[in-house]
């Protein structure tokens, strides 16, 4: 079935499924080099480049690339060109607003409109999601210091004073820390962002305990 498509509204974009490869100079190695595709879907004009890896760096380095290459952007984009925005937060926000509008617009040459179509037609056929959403994790190690925190991209997180000097291991998401020793959780946190040191308090820390940190009654079980 063909879909119509209007010039400057919209373009695909995604890694390639097949990977290029380069040779190491030195070692002879093969290094699988990532392919990133972009199509405009009106005219199906093409943008490839490649990258050493698909991480968010180059996923954002080949969106800038692709769009100087194309001398412009597509409609959502432009839409916000002339506004200013200090935070993802404020941007993704003026993003919905668009796409909401986009969205809603009502077809010039059939009745109805994105929306409408897909409430009527498509969404009853989706697959229902998940309890819970997929959430991306990193995992990172760090010693725990005297004055019973750690340290975590700039950020200070507390951790219960008798794990002082112990090696403990991380997992971040985009809005949790959780630290865990011989693969138990000891404490969470809310990630923390900003420039400053930030420093996230354990409530559960009795500040009248630290003295046993120098008096040699700290045990870790």
């Amino acid at each position: 079935m063909h879909v119509p498509r209007k010039p400057g509204e919209q373009l695909e974009v995604d890694w390639a499924g097949q990977t290029a490869a380069l040779v190491d100079h030195d070692t002879g190695e093969i290094v699988p080099a990532y392919v990133f595709v972009g199509v405009l879907s009106y005219s199906q004009y093409a943008y490839v480049e490649s990258f050493l890896s698909m991480n968010l760096e180059s996923w954002i380095n080949a969106h800038v690339n692709m769009y100087r290459y194309f001398g412009g952007s597509t409609w959502i984009i432009a839409a916000l060109r002339n506004q200013k925005f200090f935070t993802l937060a404020e941007l993704n926000q003026e993003i919905k607003v668009k796409l909401d509008e986009y969205n809603k617009r009502p077809f010039q040459k059939k009745d109805g409109s994105r929306l409408s179509i897909f409430l009527g037609e498509e969404k009853p056929l989706l697959i229902s999601l998940p309890a819970a959403p997929f959430e991306l994790a990193e995992w990172k190690q760090a010693t725990v210091q005297f004055n019973y925190h750690i340290a975590v991209d700039k950020m200070h997180y507390s951790v219960p004073y008798e794990y002082i000097k112990q090696k403990v291991d991380i997992r971040l998401t985009r809005n949790m820390v959780e630290v865990f020793y011989h693969n138990n959780r000891i404490c969470s946190h809310k990630r923390l962002y900003g420039q400053l040191v930030n420093i996230a308090p354990l409530k559960a820390i009795c500040l009248r305990n630290i003295k046993n940190i120098f008096s040699g009654t700290v045990s870790v079980s």
